[in-house]
C-alpha cells in the first residue's frame, strides 16, 4: 500500500524483484514471481517491456462499494437486462459492485449526471434488497 514502483530489479536477464518509493523511503523487494496487478495502464508491464493483447471487449466495468446492512441477503447477487448488468459481491461489511457499461460509455454516464446513474443502480438492486439507501 502507498508504494510506487520505480524500477524492476533484473539479474541474469530475468526480473528478480522491484524497487518502490514509499512514505517511509525507498524499498527493494526480491521475489521468485513479480505480479503486476496495477491495472490497465500497468507501470510494471511497461517497465518489463511487455505488450498487451487487445481483445476488443465491447464493455467496461465501473467498480463501486456500497454499504451492507445486516438485513441484506447474504449471497452474492446480480441482475442482467438487455443493456445493464450489476454484480454484487458480499464482502461481509460492504458490497463490492461491478456495473457493466458499454466500452467508452463512461463519458455518457458523466454527462447524464449522478441522478441517472443512481436510477440505474436502483433498478438493478431492486431485485436484490432494499433501495432506500440510494
Amino acid at each position: 500500500m502507498e508504494a510506487e514502483l520505480t524500477a524492476l530489479v533484473e539479474e541474469g536477464g530475468r526480473v528478480t524483484g522491484l524497487r518502490a518509493a514509499t512514505p517511509l523511503g525507498s524499498v527493494t523487494v526480491r521475489a521468485d514471481l513479480i505480479v503486476g496487478a496495477d491495472g490497465r495502464h500497468s507501470d510494471v508491464r511497461e517497465k518489463a517491456g511487455l505488450d498487451t493483447v487487445g481483445l476488443g471487449a465491447p464493455m467496461g466495468v465501473l467498480w463501486l462499494r456500497l454499504s451492507r446492512y445486516p438485513s441484506d441477503p447474504g449471497q452474492t447477487s446480480g441482475r442482467v437486462d438487455a443493456d445493464r448488468i450489476l454484480v454484487m459481491l458480499n464482502r461481509e461489511d460492504y458490497w463490492q459492485c461491478a456495473f457493466v457499461i458499454l466500452k467508452g460509455g463512461f463519458d455518457q454516464i458523466h454527462r447524464d449526471r449522478l441522478e441517472s446513474f443512481r436510477e440505474a443502480i436502483v433498478w438493478v438492486n431492486s431485485s436484490i434488497g432494499p433501495t432506500s439507501r440510494f
